[in-house]
């Protein structure tokens, strides 16, 4: 077996509190809601996939020390040698040189899908905000060719209104994927009344190729 730690140096996390930074929309250190800190999705969703999956979490913490996060996995052995990273199975030539819009207000989350686009030789117009994603768009001279959208932003309007506000600034209709970190029945509900597609954060990037190919190519 193998165990990969995560460790911090920060407030720490009470006793009393280790149960409950699992449960979905809890943050134990962030009473006023800052949309920069996100929703307190994140160790739900590695809960929930490590119970999937059979693998072991941990959490030891000190306050006013930091805290220790950690996954136990099962070694496995290698089979005809080190796989090479650049073999993929699916062609990303086609989304080379797009143009993506992505919407995060999740700072951490907008930079690490931006630097998988980049990879993968996209162009990036990325924001925090609705508002500035679309005075973004409506600055281009041409309409991007695919919207990633993440649906739940914190404030009146979800991921869906801010699409139609994009297609109504760049007088086009591109294709759009909504992000969801929730994956709770009535968010679900919403986001299929919508008709837009959609994947569950954190996305695998196979997934996420696999579904962006199929968008632009219909």
């Amino acid at each position: 077996m193998l165990r990969i730690e995560c460790w911090d140096t920060g407030i720490g996390i009470e006793a009393d509190d280790l149960e409950k930074i699992f449960m979905e929309f809890q943050r134990v250190d962030a009473p006023v809601k800052d949309s920069k800190m996100g929703l307190g999705l994140g160790l739900s969703i590695v809960k929930r996939f490590a119970e999937l999956l059979g693998h072991a979490v941990i959490v030891e913490s000190r306050p006013g020390r930091g805290s220790m996060f950690g996954v136990t996995v099962p070694l496995a052995p290698l089979h005809g040698g080190v796989v090479d990273p650049e073999d993929r199975s699916t062609d990303l030539a086609p989304l080379r040189g797009r143009a993506i819009a992505v919407l995060d207000d999740d700072t951490a989350a907008l930079d690490a899908i931006t630097q998988v686009l980049e990879d993968w030789g996209c162009r990036v117009i990325g924001a925090e905000t609705g508002d500035a994603l679309v005075a973004a768009l409506r600055d281009r001279k041409a309409a991007p060719d695919l919207l990633l959208i993440d649906y739940l932003l914190g404030g009146e309007l979800e991921g869906d209104d801010i699409i139609d506000q994009i297609r109504e600034a760049v007088a086009a209709s591109p294709p759009a994927i909504l992000l969801t970190g929730a994956a709770d029945a009535p968010t679900l509900q919403r986001i299929q009344q919508s008709g837009h597609r959609w994947l569950i954060k954190p996305v695998a990037p196979a997934n996420l190729a696999a579904t962006m190919l199929e968008m632009l190519e219909t």
